[in-house]
């Protein structure tokens, strides 16, 4: 049975930051689980939401991927702040996040790898998903194959939580990394345009050469409570500069 590709991504745009050319560069099945998707601007609500599923569905017919959406409100909605968030008080979000995690995922497919992202920059909604993730493997009733915790880029040019994040998981997983064709991520950031301007796009693209991931098998993060203290201990009063 072919494995399914499955990409949990925190917003449009996420996935084809972070890993937009190695997925683009996947044969067979690939499916990108939006978490959260509900979004403002001057305009309202829902026209920032319907602009940004758009969006993320251009960018997955160029990469010939799937997209389920979870529809949960961003940061920005919530009134959530980056300085003053308590991401260990925030169980009953990662809990909902988690259920429909599990009820996508369970549905999807059998054999499949699963591609998490690892929170560098501390992004409410990245931790969120973070956490949401370690949630889920004691509850699939098949694991995946492999697990993948993605680096996020643009958070990853803050040299200083990037370089504690790799600090945390390294010591229990493998890191791999996919050379990036500058010319090729900037044809797949440029689906974007309400998120980049063509000067952001093109920093980003050349301010990296890769695309990391971090590589567990499934019995190593089955034993994750000591992942989420180890990564909670470097990680903690890291922020966004």
């Amino acid at each position: 049975m072919p494995l399914v590709n499955i990409f949990i991504s925190p917003h449009p745009d996420d996935i084809s930051l972070s890993l937009g050319c190695y997925i683009k560069s996947l044969t067979g099945r690939k499916i990108i689980i939006t978490t959260h998707c509900r979004s403002f601007d001057d305009d309202g609500m829902a026209d920032q939401t319907i602009t940004r599923k758009k969006e993320e569905l251009a960018f997955a017919e160029k990469v010939n991927a799937e997209v389920i959406f979870l529809d949960l409100p961003d940061t920005n909605c919530r009134g959530a702040s980056w300085w003053n968030f308590d991401y260990t008080l925030n169980k009953k979000d990662n809990d909902l996040i988690a259920r429909l995690l599990i009820n996508k995922i369970t549905s999807i497919a059998k054999a499949y790898n699963l591609f998490c992202p690892l929170g560098v920059g501390m992004h409410p909604d990245h931790i969120a998903c973070y956490y949401s993730s370690l949630q889920i493997f004691s509850h699939l009733r098949q694991p995946p194959e492999s697990v993948f915790f993605y680096e996020e880029i643009p958070y990853s040019l803050l040299s200083k939580s990037r370089l504690l994040s790799q600090e945390a998981f390294l010591r229990k997983g493998e890191l791999f990394e996919f050379l990036i064709q500058t010319d090729e991520k900037i044809r797949l950031l440029e689906c974007y345009t309400s998120q980049l301007q063509p000067e952001h796009i093109n920093q980003i693209a050349s301010g990296h050469s890769k695309e990391r991931m971090i590589k567990y098998n499934h019995s190593i993060i089955s034993k994750s409570t000591c992942i989420t203290a180890e990564y909670l201990a470097l990680m903690d009063g890291i922020k966004l500069v």
